[in-house]
């Protein structure tokens, strides 16, 4: 491992002790900061190493130019992130993960909104009377694309509001991942939801951090990369939070054939614990995943990601999940020929909206 891996892994560190600290400032006197601070931009985490060395009054172990530019980005947030406090209702009781309300140490970006998928859709035209919009929600190209989207996604994306001080964004989830019994892991969550203040609920303990796993096997799954800035959000998570973790194995055991939970979980839980020594139950503790034996190196691992799912790929996938020969049939049918209410509200600018359709969907493929 190199001295700037080091540095990166030991600033992360919820809890610097002075002996890590002097161990910090020997390694920082001939780093390569500028690799440093690639790899905690790759990660997202140049936010959260600048706070957390405020927190821990290791600040001085910057040169005095990274300092200044860490300092400055760290306020910038800060200020982003307190614009988006001000604006959005109850966006305080939404990020309530954020535990030491540190408005600096990660850019919230947007609002997540966990609702139940029968009311996903009453709660998106409530936004939009509310002052809210959406540019690419009109519904779904026909029943088969509806179909679809139960088994595919489990956001609504891309909600917006305009104000004075800029646009921001809400993205409403109705499920936590897409698989084997998400639906059932959702309903799990809302019955055992604790309430916060006035109408807001938040998941249980277990539920979040569940899902923080999940978030961070998703990027690794993906894209082929375990980001220090998800390992971070799981290892804050464990030394504030009290887990039942009879709970969180009885939501692993809600899946029984696929078992992308229980992997997620061990992924989260044992990096964070090769990374920051954080302890984990015996029960969950492995050196090997998938594979893959978990390193620090590996972790911190700077590099170009894997290519997504191709498009033959992601079509073969879709007429497995319809099935029949007459539903895959109607599928591409209604793909190059969709419901009118669909196109009408898609593109209500144009007078010839499926034009504007082949036209949108030529140029996608074409850049792709």
């Amino acid at each position: 491992m190199t001295k700037e891996e080091q540095i990166i892994i030991l600033l992360s560190c919820q809890k610097i002790d002075e002996e890590a600290k002097n161990v910090l400032k020997a390694l920082a006197q001939d780093a390569d900061w500028g690799t440093i601070i690639k790899l905690a931009a790759f990660h997202k985490i140049d936010n959260f190493i600048y706070s957390n060395a405020r927190t821990n009054a290791i600040t001085d172990v910057f040169p005095d130019k990274v300092a200044l530019m860490l300092r400055t980005k760290y306020y910038q947030v800060s200020i982003l992130n307190t614009k988006l406090k001000g604006t959005i209702e109850n966006i305080a009781s939404l990020c309530y993960n954020n535990k030491n309300n540190d408005l600096g140490a990660r850019y919230m970006g947007d609002v997540d909104i966990m609702v139940r998928k029968s009311d996903r859709d009453s709660v998106w035209k409530a936004m939009l009377h509310g002052g809210w919009n959406c540019d690419n929600w009109p519904g779904f190209k026909s029943k088969y694309h509806a179909e679809l989207s139960d088994v595919e996604y489990k956001t609504m994306h891309y909600i917006y509001r305009e104000t004075p001080s800029g646009r921001y964004f809400a993205d409403i989830h109705w499920k936590f991942f897409c698989g084997e019994a998400d639906d059932a892991v959702a309903d799990l969550a809302f019955e055992t939801d604790r309430k916060l203040d006035g109408n807001i609920y938040v998941h249980s303990n277990e539920m979040q951090l569940v899902h923080l796993c999940m978030n961070n096997y998703l990027d690794y799954t993906q894209n082929g990369v375990i980001f220090m800035r998800n390992l971070c959000d799981i290892n804050e998570f464990l030394l504030s939070r009290p887990i039942r973790w009879n709970m969180v194995e009885q939501i692993l055991k809600m899946q029984t054939s696929d078992t992308s939970m229980r992997s997620a979980v061990l992924l989260g839980l044992n990096c964070v614990n090769k990374l920051f020594s954080t302890t984990i139950p015996v029960q969950y503790q492995s050196s090997v995943l998938e594979g893959r034996e978990i390193t620090p190196t590996m972790l911190t691992h700077c590099g170009t990601t894997p290519g997504k799912q191709t498009f033959r790929q992601s079509m073969q996938k879709k007429f497995k999940t319809l099935g029949s020969t007459p539903r895959v049939l109607g599928f591409i049918f209604k793909s190059i020929f969709p419901d009118r209410k669909w196109l009408k509200g898609s593109f209500p600018k144009t007078a010839a909206p499926l034009i504007s359709y082949w036209k949108s969907m030529a140029q996608k493929h074409c850049s792709a």
